[in-house]
């Protein structure tokens, strides 16, 4: 395989080029990642030199999604399995201690449905739809009602009705099947080490940037609130909110993305739109100069996927083409160089998800 090819809305809802030859069919389910492999984060078998093209993580074809922090991986298999790989400081990957691992390892037995990565924090949802944090917890942002790090997953509260969750860097969304909106950690209102509801209202879409949250309605408005120093609220200014706030009138937003200090939305239309920093072409609208409303990136698009650590960010188009922008340190773009784009470029074709870490980056085909 040539190799430049590598939570999308995996919460909800993660080679070759046109023109040539077209290849036989490849096997679904692999995982490949790229750029910075000081810790392990790449799931290679080693640390060391950044990788500036994809490289499989092994040769399992059951991978079904990845998240990704600084420095560390989470992914998980069909059968429910969750592995992590990388940093292993604060216990990020709740394998009981807080080494590095250079290979995929297994955080327990139990099965799980959904995962999330912040700065050192990590959250997922079990298949019984209950939620377990594990990591750093110097702000609440495990939501187990103190502020001790956990080297192992740890259940939060007794409710088994989680249905989405996302990290940013200091705190935590989660989303429940009713579509109650609750969070934990250093919201952009307070600090909380046990979760309380955001509002009343229902949602069917969250996500988090480094320190502002986005949300999309059931009626399908677009909602964003908390640092606003680089218009990553997408509201005409740079005023930071400590409430959730509506953008704009438009009611056909399907899913949002956080960015470090950035933001990306998608509508029913395919259509992706982006606002916040643009400093290294974070916004993939062609230049560096920063927006504080929403910009169109493109149509035709499926999927998208960044980071609260990401500076960074992909889309899949509906032909299932995946697509990089952003800063190019350590090749975390895959695209066999370390350039920054401001403008979407094709990595390669046959992608079904991805994912954003700091300074790496994971696909699955």
């Amino acid at each position: 395989m040539s190799p430049v090819f590598t939570m999308s809305d995996a919460a909800f809802l993660a080679m070759i080029e046109k023109g040539k030859s077209s290849p036989a069919p490849l096997p679904t389910g692999q995982l490949w990642s790229w750029g910075l492999n000081n810790k392990g984060e790449l799931g290679t078998g080693s640390a060391g030199a950044s990788v500036s093209s994809p490289v499989q993580v092994g040769t399992l074809i059951d991978w079904s999604s990845a998240s990704a922090g600084q420095y560390y991986t989470l992914s998980l298999k069909t059968d429910g399995s969750l592995w992590s790989f990388g940093y292993g400081y604060k216990g990020r990957l709740g394998l009981g201690n807080t080494n590095d691992y250079t290979s995929p390892t297994q955080v327990g037995t139990a099965s799980w449905l959904v995962t999330a990565c912040g700065y050192a924090h990590s959250l997922a949802i079990k298949s019984d739809n209950t939620i377990w944090a594990w990591g750093y917890n110097n702000l609440g942002q495990l939501g187990l009602g103190d502020v001790s790090d956990r080297t192992s997953p740890e259940k939060i509260g007794l409710l088994t009705d989680w249905e989405a969750v996302a990290c940013g860097s200091g705190f935590v969304l989660t989303l429940r099947n009713s579509g109650q909106l609750w969070g934990f950690g250093n919201l952009p209102n307070g600090k909380y080490s046990s979760p309380i509801q955001v509002g009343s209202a229902s949602y069917k879409s969250i996500s988090a940037g480094d320190i502002h949250a986005l949300a999309v309605k059931t009626d399908g408005t677009l909602w964003s609130w908390g640092d606003n120093t680089y218009g990553q609220l997408g509201l005409g200014d740079t005023t930071a909110r400590t409430t959730p706030v509506q953008i704009g009138a438009a009611t056909n937003w399907v899913s949002v993305q956080g960015g470090y200090r950035f933001s990306l939305a998608l509508n029913s239309a395919g259509e992706l739109w982006s606002f916040g920093d643009n400093a290294s072409g974070d916004l993939g609208i062609g230049d560096t100069t920063p927006r504080s409303s929403p910009c169109l990136v493109g149509s035709d698009c499926k999927s998208m996927f960044s980071g609260s650590q990401s500076y960074h960010s992909f889309l899949i188009k509906t032909d299932d083409s995946l697509w990089a922008w952003g800063l190019g340190t350590d090749g975390v773009l895959g695209l066999s160089d370390t350039a920054d784009r401001a403008s979407p470029v094709k990595v390669g074709d046959n992608w079904a998800s991805a994912a954003c870490g700091y300074d790496h980056s994971l696909g699955i085909n």
